[in-house]
């Protein structure tokens, strides 16, 4: 929830104080968090093994721990990258009317 309600602040910048628009862009990348961690979840234990010893386990959780890790980071430089392209786009169709 932190980079739900700092994000808002970041994005509700990006588009100069659009309300509205900030608000549902915010509500969706966080609906699109929840489904790849739920997705990510279920995958992740339907291609499990049969655990047989602690240091297999903690292998297998850091693996896939870390896996998710790296690309919830590559989804959140990806959105920030498309949204400060949005804005920037949104802002010179406005100027230019």
């Amino acid at each position: 929830m932190v980079f739900y309600r700092n994000g808002y602040v970041f994005i509700l910048s990006l588009f100069q104080g659009d309300t509205v628009f900030t608000g549902h862009v915010n509500k969706l990348l966080l609906l699109g968090y929840y489904l790849l961690n739920i997705g990510y979840a279920f995958l992740s234990i339907q291609m499990w093994n049969v655990i047989g010893t602690v240091q297999y386990l903690v292998s297998e959780l850091t693996m896939r721990v870390g896996g998710l890790m790296i690309l919830l980071a590559l989804m959140h430089y990806f959105n920030m990258t498309v949204l400060y392209i949005l804005s920037h786009s949104k802002n010179k169709i406005f100027h230019h009317e």
